[in-house]
């Protein structure tokens, strides 16, 4: 998962969102505050698209306080557990 933050963030796209100085802190941040942890299927069926259950199993057992994602699927559930779910700039709007 790590791996493909580090490659969203190198998006042209992504830059609507962030500038490249805050998605390089941003990735420091996680990498330096976060949690690695594993899960394997099956997954709980939670989302309206399946393909997304393992972001939310992966937040549930790393206890993540943001899910931060601009799919829509994760988006309409607000919250998974105590997993709040953001878009980019609301995350940003709030603690950046």
């Amino acid at each position: 998962m790590l791996e493909e933050v580090e490659g969203v963030v190198s998006r042209p796209y992504f830059r609507k969102y962030f500038p490249v100085e805050e998605a390089v802190e941003i990735l420091a941040i996680v990498k330096r505050n976060g949690t690695l942890v594993k899960v394997k299927p099956p997954y709980d069926r939670i989302c309206r698209d399946p393909k997304d259950d393992y972001l939310l199993a992966l937040a549930k057992k790393g206890k993540a306080d943001f899910l931060i994602t601009g799919d829509e699927d994760l988006l309409v559930l607000k919250k998974h557990g105590k997993t709040r779910i953001l878009k980019p700039a609301a995350f940003r709007k709030e603690f950046l």
